[in-house]
């Protein structure tokens, strides 16, 4: 008799979190994560542990209408997500977007993405904007998921200043894109 083993994977939890004290027990492995994404290519940062904590609480904390989403697995924290309503014309920004090298390719970026428009959306803001960087070539990937969901770039191009894993710094253009509230 022969038998066939199929093997589910199991899907990440995806968790909204809305203030500092929620996000205290996945703060550390929130971290590792931001900085396996952006100290990868192609940005290739580098962030001091302390700092981002500090910042990603007060985030929480300070921002309007502010979540971080959290994708999580039995390993750990395995993509995020972070978005905060810009008081100047109400628009929820999706500052923040990532996904760890062991689950690229299983759209977990997509899930996390649409879930930070659905939570966005309950804001009630005027639209919907993000930056992500500007090249083609390095950032395929992403830019075809934000034009898929409507995203257009306004043209706005904004030039960033960031240290660099070897000690360096530079400077990368970042591309500004909006999108409509659906429906």
């Amino acid at each position: 008799m022969y038998f066939k083993i199929i093997a589910f994977k199991q899907k990440d939890t995806i968790e909204v979190v809305k203030n500092s004290s929620e996000i205290t027990p996945y703060l550390s492995q929130f971290c590792d994560c931001y900085q396996e994404v952006f100290g990868g290519a192609p940005y290739f940062e580098t962030f001091e542990s302390q700092t981002l904590e500090t910042e990603f609480s007060e985030l929480l904390d300070q921002k309007p209408g502010s979540c971080i989403l959290l994708a999580r697995d039995d390993v750990g924290v395995s993509g995020f997500g972070v978005g905060y309503i810009q008081p100047e014309d109400n628009a929820f920004y999706i500052a923040e977007l990532g996904v760890s090298a062991r689950k690229r390719g299983q759209r977990l970026g997509k899930r996390l993405f649409q879930s930070l428009l659905e939570y966005g959306g309950k804001q009630q803001p005027t639209k919907f904007r993000l930056r992500t960087l500007k090249d083609e070539g390095q950032n395929k990937v992403a830019l075809h998921l934000y034009r898929s969901c409507g995203f257009l770039e306004t043209g706005d191009i904004e030039t960033i200043l960031s240290q660099r894993k070897d000690g360096s710094t530079s400077t990368d253009q970042r591309v500004v894109m909006e999108a409509p509230l659906s429906g």
